[in-house]
C-alpha cells in the first residue's frame, strides 16, 4: 500500500535511518552522522609560560562534569561534548579566572590554550608622624586601622615616627590614640607600590600651665630686655620687658628647653616643668658676652656635582637672622660676632646639612657646605641595535661617573631599564664587537627618560684624536666635546695635558668643544673607514667680570670725597671716587677681595669684598677724618653714677664700628658733663663715665686697650647753653676724638 511522504520509520539496522519517499519502493538509506565533539589544550601562566593546574568548568551546560589540567603539563582533555557553544570558566589558585566560549562541532576536535595572569596582590606603604598641635613635640602613640586585617602599631617614642608595611590598595581610615590627647581619625587613599605620607597633630585634652619671671644682669641685677625661645616646639618666642625684665607665658602641660639672649649677652638655656593650672617662676641671670664682629663667606653646592645651590643658613639657638645663597652661584656673606655657631644649612631637595663654624677675631672665617641629594627615583628606558641592520643587541650600559650598578639589554629585543636618582649622568654604551658611546642622559621627577643607541660595528671603526690647548700658554686644558649625531657623546680631554683619543664610526660629525673659563668652539670633521684623523682645538680665555660700585663719604658729614679705591695684592687697577658724587666703579673678576680706601688727611679704611658673577656689588665706606670728633648719641647712665644702661648698647656698636672698619685708628674716649653741682664731682663723674665707655668695649668687643684713651672733662667743654634743660641734656655726652 502507499504510505504518504515525509514519514520516518524505525531502523532495521541499529546505525543506520531510512527515509521514504513517496513509496516503498523509493526509500534510500544514510549513515549515522556524529553528535560529538572532543575539547582539548593547555593552561599556562602568562608571563613565564609555566603549565598549571587548572579547573575548567562549563557553566552553560550543568550536565558537563568539571575537568582538571595536569600539574606537570598543564594539558586537558574532554570528549563526547555535545555539539553547539559553550561557555567555559578556568581557575587557578592565584591566578585571575578566565572565560570564553567555544564552538564544539560534530566529530571535530576543537584545541584552546588559555594563559592566566597572576593575581598581583597590590599593596602600599603608610609613613608618618604624630607631633603636640600646639608644641610640635613627638608623641608616642597608638594608631588602629579600619582595616582588621593590619595590627595596631605604635609610634616612636622619641620621633613620634611610624611605618607600616603591606596595606591593602584603597581608601583606608586610621584613629591616633594618645592618652591626655583628642583622638584623631585620618582618612588617606593607598595606592599600589607607593608610599602614603601622613602627619596626625593631636590637641592636649587638658589645661595649660604658666611660666613667669625676670631677666637681669648678673652682677649689677640690671633689667635686661631678652628674648626667650622653646626650641623643638611650636611655641613663639617672649620676650622680657624692657624696663622691669618680667615676661610671662602660657604653655601646654610638659617639660621645656628655654633658651633666654640678649644682644651683648651670653646666653643661657633652663630645663622646666609646667604643671596643669599651677604658675612656675623662674629667674635668668645673664653675663655680658665679649663680642667682635667679623665675617663668614663660603659656598654652598651638591655634594656629587659641586653645583651651586640655592640654599638658607640658619644659626639656631641664637637671635641672629637665617641668610640666603645666591641663586647662581651658591655663595653667602654675613657678619658674625667672634664665637661658635651651629650652622644649619637646608636647600629643597637635599638632606639639611648642620656644622660647628668658628668666628676668630680680625680673621676672615671662609666655609663651604656640600648638601646631599634625597633620593627621588627616576627611570631610564631604551633600546640597543646595530647601527647598520637594525637588530637588538646585547650591550651594557654602565654610569662611570656615579656610584651606580651598570644595566644589561634583554639579548633578544635591546630593551633595558634602569632606575636612577634625579639627576645628570654620563651613560657609557658598550657590546661585545661594537664601537662604545658616551652620552649624557638628564633624569627628571616624574618622568620616564627614553634614549635609544645606535651602536656602529667594529669594522667601520676610525679614530680621532687631538689635543685642546690655551691659545694663549699652549697648556692643556681640561675640556669636553659633544658630538651631537652621536646623542651628544662627550669626549673628555687629560685634564693636564688637553690631549683626546675616541673610536667611532666613519661619518661626518659636529664636534662642540666647551671648558670652563674659554670661548666654546665648533668644528666638523669627516672620518673615512679605518682614518685616524688629527683634529686639535685653541681654546680663547674668558675674562669673567662683575662690577664694584659704591660711594664714599665723610663720616660725620656725609659729603662727598674723592678717594683712591685700591686692591692691595692683586694686579688690578685702582680707581678714584668721584669728588663731587663719591661714586666710583670698575670692573673686576669674580672672586674675593681686599678692598683699601684712602683720601687725604682721613684714615684709611678697608674691607673684605665678593665679587660674583653677572652680579653688581654695591660697597660704599665713611672715612673718619684724623683729629674728627664724633659724639655718641644715645649714651645713657644711671642719674648720677657711672652705670651704663642698657639702651646705650646700640650707640656703643657704632663707636665698635668705627673701631672695627678702621683698624689702624687710636681714640681718645672724653666725659662731659652739665655745670649742675659741684665742679669737683662733675670732673669725677666725667672720668669715671669715660672709664666705663672704655671698659666697656675692651671688655665686650675685645677692642685692643692700647687704642683707646678715656679722659673726663667734667663741665669745661659745653656745646650748648646751660641756662635750660635741652642745653644741659646735650652737654651731658660721650665724644670719640681720632688721635692719629
Amino acid at each position: 500500500s502507499n504510505i504518504s511522504a515525509g514519514v520516518i520509520l524505525k531502523p532495521v539496522l541499529p546505525k543506520y535511518t531510512g527515509i521514504l519517499g513517496l513509496t516503498l519502493g523509493s526509500a534510500f538509506f544514510q549513515p549515522k552522522q556524529p553528535q560529538y565533539g572532543i575539547f582539548t589544550g593547555t593552561v599556562t601562566d602568562a608571563q613565564t609560560g609555566t603549565a598549571l593546574q587548572a579547573t575548567i568548568k562549563f557553566t552553560s551546560d550543568p550536565k558537563l562534569n568539571s575537568i582538571s589540567s595536569s600539574p606537570l603539563t598543564g594539558i586537558f582533555k574532554l570528549e563526547n561534548i555535545p555539539t553547539g557553544v559553550l561557555i567555559v570558566e578556568v581557575e587557578a589558585a592565584g591566578y585571575q579566572k578566565k572565560i570564553g566560549s567555544i564552538t564544539i562541532q560534530a566529530g571535530k576536535v576543537v584545541a584552546y590554550d588559555f594563559k592566566l595572569e597572576p593575581i598581583r596582590i597590590q599593596n602600599g606603604i603608610i609613613i608618618g608622624n604624630v607631633n603636640d598641635e600646639e608644641t610640635g613635640r613627638p608623641l608616642a602613640a597608638q594608631i588602629i586601622f579600619s582595616d582588621a586585617s593590619l595590627p595596631i602599631i605604635n609610634t616612636d617614642s622619641i620621633s613620634g615616627a611610624f611605618r607600616i608595611d603591606k596595606v591593602p590598595v584603597g581608601v583606608i581610615s586610621m584613629e591616633v590614640k594618645k592618652e591626655g590627647y583628642y583622638t584623631k581619625t585620618l582618612t588617606l587613599a593607598v595606592q599600589a607600590d607607593q608610599i602614603s605620607e601622613v602627619e596626625a597633630k593631636l590637641i592636649p585634652a587638658f589645661y595649660k600651665g604658666s611660666i613667669i619671671g625676670r631677666v637681669s644682669e648678673a652682677g649689677t641685677g640690671n633689667s635686661l630686655k631678652a628674648t626667650l625661645t622653646f626650641p623643638g616646639t611650636n611655641i613663639r618666642p617672649i620676650s622680657s620687658d624692657a624696663v622691669n625684665g618680667v615676661y610671662f607665658a602660657e604653655l601646654p602641660a610638659g617639660i621645656y628647653a628655654v633658651v633666654v639672649s640678649a644682644l651683648g649677652y651670653n646666653a643661657v638655656t633652663s630645663i622646666i616643668e609646667i604643671e596643669r593650672n599651677r604658675p612656675v617662676k623662674q629667674d635668668f641671670e645673664l653675663t655680658q658676652a665679649l663680642i667682635s664682629v667679623n665675617s663668614l663667606i663660603g659656598k654652598v653646592m651638591e655634594r656629587n656635582t659641586a653645583r651651586p645651590l640655592k640654599a638658607v643658613l640658619a644659626f639656631p639657638g641664637t637671635m641672629l637672622a637665617s641668610i640666603s645663597t645666591d641663586s647662581v652661584t651658591g655663595t653667602f656673606q654675613t657678619e658674625l660676632p667672634v664665637g661658635s655657631y651651629l650652622v644649619t644649612v637646608a636647600a629643597d631637595g637635599y638632606h639639611a646639612s648642620s656644622e660647628f663654624v668658628t668666628i676668630e677675631k680680625d680673621r676672615l672665617s671662609e666655609r663651604n657646605f656640600q648638601l646631599t641629594l634625597l633620593e627621588m627615583k627616576s627611570k631610564l628606558i631604551g633600546r640597543i641595535t646595530d647601527k647598520n641592520t637594525g637588530r637588538a643587541l646585547l650591550a651594557r650600559i654602565s654610569f662611570p661617573e656615579a656610584l651606580m650598578p651598570a644595566v644589561t639589554t634583554d639579548s633578544l629585543t635591546g630593551v633595558y631599564e634602569a632606575e636612577l636618582p634625579i639627576g645628570s649622568y654620563v651613560a657609557n654604551v658598550a657590546s661585545d664587537g661594537y664601537l662604545s658611546q658616551t652620552a649624557v642622559v638628564i633624569l627628571e621627577k616624574d618622568r620616564i627618560t627614553e634614549r635609544n643607541f645606535e651602536l656602529a660595528s667594529e669594522e667601520y671603526k676610525s679614530i680621532l684624536f687631538g689635543r685642546v690647548v690655551d691659545a694663549n700658554t699652549n697648556n692643556g686644558v681640561k675640556a669636553v666635546i659633544t658630538i651631537p649625531e652621536l646623542q651628544m657623546m662627550q669626549i673628555k680631554t687629560e685634564s693636564i695635558t688637553g690631549i683626546f683619543r675616541a673610536e667611532l664610526a666613519f661619518g661626518t660629525y659636529t664636534l662642540n668643544v666647551n671648558a670652563a673659563g674659554y670661548a666654546p668652539q665648533s668644528a666638523m670633521v669627516i672620518l673615512e673607514k679605518d682614518q685616524a684623523l688629527e683634529k686639535n682645538f685653541n681654546l680663547t680665555p674668558i675674562k669673567v667680570a662683575a662690577t664694584l660700585i659704591g660711594r664714599v663719604i665723610d663720616k660725620k658729614t656725609g659729603q662727598s670725597l674723592a678717594a683712591l679705591v685700591s686692591f692691595p695684592n692683586t694686579d688690578l687697577q685702582p680707581v678714584v671716587s668721584d669728588s663731587l658724587t663719591g661714586v666710583y666703579q670698575t670692573q673686576i673678576p669674580i672672586g674675593s677681595y681686599a678692598v683699601s680706601v684712602s683720601a687725604p688727611n682721613y684714615i684709611s679704611a678697608s674691607a673684605i669684598v665678593i665679587i660674583e658673577q653677572d652680579k653688581t656689588l654695591e660697597r660704599n665706606f665713611e672715612l673718619v677724618e684724623k683729629g674728627m670728633t664724633i659724639t655718641l648719641k644715645g649714651v645713657y647712665f644711671e642719674l648720677g653714677k657711672a652705670t651704663l644702661k642698657p639702651e646705650s648698647y646700640p650707640a656703643l656698636q657704632e663707636a665698635v664700628k668705627i673701631m672695627t672698619e678702621n683698624p689702624s685708628i687710636k681714640v681718645e674716649i672724653q666725659g662731659h658733663t652739665d655745670n649742675t653741682g659741684s665742679a669737683q664731682l662733675n670732673q669725677r663723674l666725667s672720668q669715671e663715665r669715660a672709664d666705663a665707655v672704655m671698659s666697656y668695649l675692651v671688655k665686650t668687643f675685645n677692642i685692643n686697650a692700647e687704642r683707646l684713651t678715656a679722659k673726663g672733662y667734667g663741665p669745661s667743654q659745653p656745646i650748648a647753653s646751660n641756662d635750660n634743660a635741652e642745653g644741659r641734656a646735650l652737654n651731658r655726652r660721650v665724644d670719640f676724638k681720632i688721635l692719629e
